[in-house]
């Protein structure tokens, strides 16, 4: 059984392999544009004399591939989201947001709400309790 592997390197590096090469492996001289198979261990034997072999591929010279790829489904850590996020995303400071809603002051004291029809709130029933003592004497209710 024969397993072939590639190499590719410059002359200086295909040289400095030849020694080590294994029996089927295709060693590809980048400078020189020459492919190599060892056929006998340690020796590089030149399949081709200056071969048009590109040393890199552009996308569109590419054939046969999926014309589209269906993401996965994946997490993310929040750590790994490094662009696009506002500051406060990372702060956790309130003064960091932006388009902040104003937040009306809220009244200390009672009498300075007003109602929807701008009227204080305070306000007694007085008038209509009617007949009831000044004073209740809590003795006399059992109370002490």
């Amino acid at each position: 059984m024969v397993t072939i592997r590639n190499k590719r390197g410059t002359t200086a590096q295909v040289q400095a392999y030849a020694p080590s090469a294994q029996v089927g492996e295709l060693v590809f001289d980048t400078q020189a544009g020459i492919l190599y198979a060892c056929v006998t261990a340690g020796q590089l034997s030149q399949l081709a004399n200056e071969i048009d072999i590109p040393t890199s591929i552009t996308w569109d010279n590419i054939t046969n591939k999926p014309s589209t790829y269906t993401p996965s489904s994946h997490t993310h850590a929040a750590s790994d989201i490094t662009s696009g996020l506002a500051a406060v995303a990372t702060s956790n400071n309130y003064n960091d947001l932006s388009n902040k809603p104003t937040i009306p002051a809220v009244p200390s004291t009672l009498s300075s709400f007003t109602d929807d029809l701008g009227s204080s709130p305070v306000h007694t029933h007085s008038q209509y309790l009617t007949g009831l003592p000044s004073t209740i004497d809590c003795g006399e209710l059992g109370l002490t």
